[in-house]
Formats: structure tokens, C-alpha cells, sequence
């Protein structure tokens, strides 16, 4: 126990790095139809697949009913870093995706430097808990949700479902019949980390 309580606190202390990854403007589900899943509550360490230089604990804390609080703490050869982040958790056609927002990150408010008339920025993944307690997270692959976006009829609304800023634009609703009418592991097939649970 001592040891989980000193890693928590480390989390809370440190930091993790995060790089430039698809982003929408809207999540996979609205706190009305998130369900927290309560196979990711607790600890998991790991890292990026196939850069062992790089490693990280993520703590899942369930914050409502709907709604996960992450605090991730990353080990690498230049900086230690953290962050904080709120995540609402789904399931879409039998697989299992994360819709991310960024809260704190080294330090700074990531809600600050938004704009409070645009809706938040959400790292959308895909997930998979196994049961020898891995779990798999894989980005979004914007070509392909770009091109199953096009592929729908509603798209001739929207030209390219991009906005200045890179962001996928579709609203929920649209991103979740794109993804039920899809192969998901096509979209989400970018692996950005496989953990082990720590608790």
C-alpha cells in the first residue's frame, strides 16, 4: 500500500510530455450516455510501443458517475513530466473508447488557453482491457475516420470535416454512427501505449 501511495503522489508531483495528436472538436459521448468502466479505475505502467526510453503511470480516478480524472506521470530521457486529464468512457458497437480533454499539463491550465465559446478540444481512443490486466490504447487514425466521414451521406453538408485548426469537426451523433457502421480497429489503429495494472 505504501508503495501505490508513493506513486500516487509522485503522479500528482510529476509530469507527462504529450505531443500533437488528432483532435475533435466534440467527444464520442455526452456525460448523459458515459458510463464510467470500471475495469480502468486504479494504476497502470507502461509505454509508448517500441520506445522503451520512454515510460509512464496513469492513475484512472473515478470523479461521477460519468467521468474519470487521469493523472499521468511520465519518465523519459530528457524530462519528467505530468498532467491531468478528465475522461468520458463508452461503448460503440461491442468496443470500448475514451474521449480525452486535457485539464493540467506541467503546470499550466489547458482550459485557459481555449476559448470559452468553442467547445473543448477531446483526444479520442480506442481501448482494450485484457484479461491478464493489459490495457491497449490506440489513437484515432484521421484519414481513415476522415474518409469514413466523407462516405456518409450527411458529409455532403460538411466538405472536408476539418476546421483551420486540424480539428475533426463532426458532431457526436455522427462520429458514433460513423464508428457503429465501421470496422473500429481501422479508425483506432495507432497504438499509443500498452500498461500494466499496478493495482
Amino acid at each position: 500500500m505504501k508503495n501505490i501511495m508513493k506513486a500516487l503522489v509522485l503522479i500528482l508531483l510529476a509530469g507527462v510530455l504529450v505531443a500533437c495528436y488528432p483532435e475533435s472538436k466534440y467527444p464520442l459521448s455526452s456525460p448523459e450516455i458515459s458510463v464510467v468502466d470500471e475495469d480502468l479505475i486504479g494504476l497502470w505502467y507502461g509505454g509508448e510501443e517500441g520506445d522503451p526510453s520512454e515510460h509512464s503511470y496513469y492513475a484512472f480516478l473515478q470523479i461521477d458517475d460519468d467521468r474519470f480524472d487521469i493523472i499521468g506521470l511520465n519518465f523519459n530521457d530528457t524530462k519528467d513530466e505530468w498532467i491531468r486529464m478528465s475522461a468520458f468512457t463508452t461503448e460503440i458497437g461491442g468496443s470500448k473508447f475514451m474521449s480525452i480533454t486535457f485539464e493540467d499539463e506541467s503546470g499550466v491550465k489547458a482550459a485557459e488557453a481555449e476559448d470559452a465559446d468553442e467547445p473543448r478540444n477531446y483526444l479520442l481512443c480506442r481501448y482494450e482491457v485484457s484479461g491478464d490486466s493489459k490495457l491497449t490504447v490506440y489513437l484515432m487514425d484521421e484519414e481513415a475516420m476522415l474518409a469514413a466521414l466523407a462516405a456518409q451521406t450527411s458529409a455532403a453538408t460538411n466538405n472536408n470535416w476539418l476546421d483551420n485548426d486540424g480539428r475533426i469537426t463532426a458532431p457526436t451523433e455522427v462520429l458514433r454512427s460513423v464508428i457503429a457502421s465501421s470496422d473500429a480497429t481501422l479508425l483506432f489503429n495507432d497504438v499509443f501505449g500498452v500498461y500494466e495494472r499496478r493495482t
